[in-house]
This record gives C-alpha cells, sequence and structure tokens, in this order.
C-alpha cells in the first residue's frame, strides 16, 4: 500500500461458475416442463422446480430475494427454488462445488469457516 500496489484480486471461483452455469439451464428445462429433477427422484423428493415470476427477480445480480426485519433490509440471489407439489412449500437451493473426493454430507459448524459461511447462508435462506 505504500508504494502504491493494489492487492491482487482473489482467486477465480471457476469450479463453482462452471456449477452454476451447467445446473440452472438444466433445472430450467425441467422447470419449464413442470417434471421432477432425476437428481431430486433419487433423493427421494417429488419436488419441481418453482415456476413463479418472481424467480428472475430473485436470481438477479443487484437485486435478488429480500425480506425487512427490524429496520434492516437482508437480501441474497438464489440459485434455485423447488416447489413441493404436496404443499406448495418454497424450497431455496443454492449450488455448492467442491474439489473433495468424497461427497458431502453435513456442514460442519465447528469445523472449516467456508462450512460456517454455508449454515450463515443457509439460516439466512430459511
Amino acid at each position: 500500500m505504500h508504494h502504491g500496489i493494489r492487492r491482487p484480486a482473489g482467486f477465480p471461483f471457476t469450479l463453482n461458475n462452471a456449477v452454476d452455469r451447467l445446473l440452472k439451464p438444466e433445472f430450467d428445462a425441467h422447470r419449464t416442463a413442470q417434471t421432477v429433477h432425476p437428481l431430486v427422484a433419487d433423493a427421494g423428493l417429488s419436488f419441481v422446480a418453482y415456476n413463479g415470476q418472481e424467480l428472475v427477480l430473485w436470481r438477479a445480480n443487484r437485486k435478488g430475494a429480500s425480506t425487512i426485519h427490524e429496520g434492516y433490509t437482508f437480501c441474497g440471489i438464489v440459485d434455485n427454488v423447488w416447489q413441493d407439489p404436496m404443499d406448495q412449500q418454497l424450497s431455496v437451493v443454492d449450488y455448492k462445488a467442491t474439489a473433495k473426493s468424497t461427497p458431502v454430507t453435513f456442514l460442519d459448524s465447528s469445523g472449516a469457516a467456508h462450512h460456517r459461511a454455508y449454515i450463515r447462508q443457509l439460516e439466512f435462506y430459511t
């Protein structure tokens, strides 16, 4: 800083961006057809991708889903929203990517910093 050299940019989230670019169009195809995605069915769920007009806003940069709580506005950009056809309840979905060779089956709040950040993000959406 003393010599006027700026801090280097952070690492690009190449893997995360690729996952978003692949999954969003795939789920959008099922959204249009209102069919259950095979991965969702494999998990024993019958959720379909939510097809409401507000999803465009919820997924838009600098817009997102928002709420006001005690005078503070909270907002976040969602990757997807699924709907349970039985009770019409919506579930926010956020895609995460990892370079681990084993599946992530839970988030450890006492573990890695990124797990705590993911938990905080999911709590916000809840």
